[in-house]
């Protein structure tokens, strides 16, 4: 990498830091339903996950294992951590 090409990037790191801002969040509204495709597909992803209920295997599945008759360190060795 020669000296020019240190500068061009040197130049490039400098003209980011200057158009940079800080974060609003009117940054997140978008045309269509008020906010950008993103945000909602966060939000769905959020409430699929909860109807799912997959928290209750990675949260409860020791005491799961254990309910059904291991012994905890075995419900240990079985649970998704």
């Amino acid at each position: 990498m020669g000296r020019g090409d240190v500068d061009v990037k040197i130049g490039e790191i400098a003209r980011s830091i200057a158009a940079d801002r800080p974060v609003h969040l009117r940054d997140l509204r978008g045309a269509r339903l008020g906010l950008l495709p993103i945000v909602w597909v966060g939000i769905l992803l959020s409430v699929f996950q909860q109807f799912v209920g997959i928290n209750v295997i990675f949260y409860y599945s020791s005491s799961l294992w254990q309910a059904v008759g291991f012994s905890e360190n075995d419900a240990i060795r079985c649970s998704p951590r």
